[in-house]
């Protein structure tokens, strides 16, 4: 599903969703290029697919971005909270032993570009919660790839607010690897004028791996006329028995709910951003809870 608000409709789906070259070129302006990229054109993935490929056999850190390759092994009750900003390049790889449960969050903030890479594969029983927030107005990729294993579940929680100039790029991957295993995708978008979020939430559950309950739900408000998000919601499901629901909303705020709110005194400034924060707030982590409120003072109540 694909909404835009005061552009071109006849625009190929293709010129919304990310473009490697752009986020190359933003990179590059920090004094980095990964050899290999000059052909890169095209909206999908294989431009991504030469960087990661890069990324596996060099070790080298140019220009200032910073650029980190590593692999661990998460212990069980493991926290890992992130503060992303400045150019990165950031790629790991999280094995969960079975049994364990990991919460990873990344927040991510200033004007700077970035590509982020989460691959974890989930043991047996274990649980992965990773809940991530875009607060900064740069051009942000980030794939977070899972192989959910028997009996284990896999929740991702993110919220992007894009504001004028920012670009949000965000593709989540849960493989169901193990029966009766269980994947929750959850997300919330608020684009302001010039912003731009885009998420494709894939589900992969093969043959002969029975049981399996996949959830996700993707949804974006518009905040006026420039507003751009693009969600799209994909399931690959070779297997007979399983529970797998998907849903996808873009929309403006709705007249009736804003309307009852300042029946009851509210101004509507106000109404809106009860509302808005009352949309982002469940996939929110505490530490992301305040620059969220002054995020939605300036660019909700600011602008009502």
């Amino acid at each position: 599903m694909v909404a835009d608000v005061g552009l071109p409709g006849q625009r190929s789906e293709g010129w919304r969703l990310s473009a490697p070259r752009r986020l190359f070129d933003a990179l590059a302006a920090f004094g980095w290029a990964a050899p290999g990229m000059d052909d890169v054109e095209g909206p999908v993935s294989p431009g991504f697919d030469a960087l990661n490929a890069w990324l596996a056999t060099s070790g080298e850190t140019p220009g200032a971005v910073a650029v980190r390759r590593r692999s661990v092994v998460a212990a069980d009750g493991a926290r890992v909270e992130r503060q992303l900003e400045g150019p990165r390049v950031d790629v790991v790889h999280i094995d969960v032993p079975a049994g364990a449960t990991v919460d990873l969050v990344d927040v991510f903030r200033g004007e700077a570009p970035a590509f982020v890479r989460v691959q974890a594969d989930i043991g047996k029983g274990a649980t992965v919660r990773w809940h991530g927030a875009g607060l900064g107005t740069g051009h942000v990729r980030v794939e977070v790839v899972a192989r959910v294993g028997e009996r284990a579940t896999f929740a991702t929680r993110w919220a992007a607010l894009a504001g004028p100039g920012a670009r949000y790029d965000v593709q989540v991957e849960a493989h169901h690897v193990g029966a009766r295993s269980v994947s929750d995708l959850l997300v919330r978008g608020v684009v302001c004028p010039r912003g731009n979020s885009t998420v494709v939430a894939s589900v992969r559950v093969p043959e002969q791996v029975p049981g399996c309950d996949a959830r996700q739900h993707l949804a974006h408000l518009l905040l006026g006329e420039g507003a751009i998000a693009a969600v799209e919601p994909r399931l690959d499901i070779q297997c007979d028995e399983v529970a797998c629901t998907h849903g996808a909303t873009v929309g403006a705020l709705d007249e009736e709910s804003r309307f009852f709110l300042r029946s009851r005194g509210l101004t509507d400034a106000a109404a809106s951003e009860l509302l808005v924060d009352g949309f982002v707030r469940e996939v929110l982590q505490p530490s992301a809870v305040d620059e969220a409120a002054a995020w939605l003072v300036k660019h909700v109540r600011g602008r009502s």
